[in-house]
């Protein structure tokens, strides 16, 4: 599983979604406890930008 093997080369995962989080769940239970799991995601037909994302994984970054 590819996200498992990118759990051993990262320090954390971000989930972004334009939805209220249905994938989140599923990226936990595929890193199964091993590194953490953030969310950020937009409703309404609201597309993130690369700034958002860049912005969300700046404070994930200072976070940990």
């Amino acid at each position: 599983d590819i996200i498992k093997k990118a759990a051993s080369k990262v320090d954390a995962f971000l989930t972004v979604e334009m939805s209220m989080g249905q994938m989140v769940e599923d990226v936990k239970l595929a890193v199964n406890g091993e590194k953490p799991v953030s969310f950020f995601g937009t409703t309404g037909g609201v597309i993130p930008t690369p700034q958002n994302i860049f912005d969300e994984l700046k404070k994930i970054k200072e976070g940990i």
